[in-house]
């Protein structure tokens, strides 16, 4: 996601606070890195708070490693970031280590540039043994391991309790609630949600996790082997049946197939939306730009609480360019990365939950209300994750934002997703 100047600001805030804990200079850029540096380790990141991150965590191992200086080029996310990443692959030109996506879906994810030969093996590295082809299986392929996780990323209801709270509301319990809750705002002026329509797949698919998911945890296995599609799913098509409940509803905020991230962002934190649907970084992108929110998460709503599941996954991945140059010094930053005190650091400053919290489901602060699902095993992955061909995020993406903008049916989404997966 793309980060707003206010984003920005205040995320520099928090970098600088955590380097001034370190004893580190508050320089907000790395030009105050020694002149002399022997080793310098180039990373490509987005220019978001994982960017942000990147550049905290790099000027403090600088400080303890003075013969060493970590570079980080940030650009846009999204679309943008992806054609940088592959630009600079093809060219050659490539930083030491990639900002990817864990498994498949996206131009960034780990996979298909793993199949391509664009990443190193960290198979040998000490943190291979906490991340196993058990707990993050979309990192492996052929026994090799393509990427660091970074953090878990939940994706749910963010609601604004004090909002919610001054109307007399609460945060839905039930897909009912939320219909409900649709109306109350309306009366008072206000839209009950908000979401990036401009590239809606987080909303669509979390939409779609109850309904499908929950049900069958192996649809998108299924789907690969011809056995499914998504215009004959009774749960896609209950997916899509709620959504449309939602715009008949004005659910959303106005105008919203045009919303992008950072207009959703500040929408949120303005007032105008009592509620969003995506990942943690939203959260943290809101709260950047508005710090005396009290926003909290809890699973997009099902028709009862009993179908109510959570989502979690391993999405933000530090991966090693195959053609480093500077490979010995690129694996030591990322075995230091890995150690809680660094992932932790991460997780404050990109927002997620660290590897050793969602492993004891320690979700605490805004994301409490994640902790049962999890312990129950009620949670499941974001779909695009193993969708291995990128092109149906891509169609999820168009064909949803047409959707909103009344030029599809929910039907015609779905068939236009069977006819990119052929």
């Amino acid at each position: 996601m793309i980060a707003t100047n206010a984003n920005s600001l205040s995320l520099r805030r928090l970098r600088r606070r955590f380097l001034k804990g370190l004893g580190v200079a508050a320089a907000v850029t790395l030009a105050a890195f020694p002149a002399a540096a022997k080793d310098t380790i180039r990373v490509l990141a987005p220019a978001s708070g994982s960017g942000t991150a990147f550049q905290a965590l790099g000027e403090a191992y600088g400080k303890v490693n003075p013969d060493i200086q970590v570079v980080v080029q940030q650009f846009p996310s999204g679309d943008a970031y992806a054609q940088a990443l592959l630009t600079q692959l093809q060219a050659g030109a490539g930083a030491d280590l990639i900002f990817t996506n864990g498994g498949w879906g996206a131009p960034e994810s780990l996979q298909p540039l793993a199949k391509a030969q664009r990443l190193g093996d960290l198979a040998k590295a000490s943190f291979a043994k906490d991340f196993s082809d058990k707990v993050v299986p979309e990192f492996w392929a052929d026994g090799k391991l393509y990427g660091l996780p970074l953090a878990l990323l939940n994706v749910g209801l963010i609601y604004n309790a004090k909002e919610l709270s001054a109307l007399g509301a609460a945060a839905p319990q039930t897909f009912d609630d939320l219909i409900a809750l649709c109306d109350l705002a309306q009366k008072k002026g206000k839209s009950a949600l908000t979401i990036s329509g401009a590239s809606p797949f987080y909303f669509l698919e979390t939409v779609a996790v109850s309904t499908v998911y929950n049900k069958d945890p192996q649809w998108n296995e299924k789907r690969t082997e011809g056995k499914v599609n998504f215009a004959e799913s009774a749960g896609w098509k209950d997916a899509f049946d709620r959504i449309k409940k939602m715009i008949d509803a004005k659910c959303f905020v106005p105008g919203i197939a045009a919303t992008t991230s950072p207009q959703a962002f500040a929408q949120l934190a303005s007032g105008q939306a009592l509620m969003a649907v995506g990942p943690t970084t939203f959260m943290g992108a809101v709260v950047a730009m508005n710090p005396t929110l009290d926003l909290r998460m809890r699973p997009f709503p099902a028709k009862s609480a009993d179908e109510t599941v959570a989502i979690g996954f391993y999405n933000d991945a530090l991966s090693l360019n195959a053609q480093s140059k500077n490979a010995a010094a690129s694996t030591a930053f990322l075995e230091w990365l890995s150690k809680p005190e660094q992932q932790a650091t991460y997780a404050k400053i990109a927002g997620g939950t660290t590897p050793s919290d969602a492993a004891a489901h320690k979700f605490e602060g805004a994301l409490a209300e994640m902790t049962p699902y999890f312990a129950a095993d009620r949670d499941r992955q974001i779909p695009h994750h193993t969708w291995q061909q990128p092109q149906l995020r891509a169609a999820l993406i168009a064909s949803g934002n047409a959707l909103f903008a009344g030029q599809k049916t929910g039907e015609q989404v779905l068939k236009d997703l069977d006819l990119a997966g052929r």
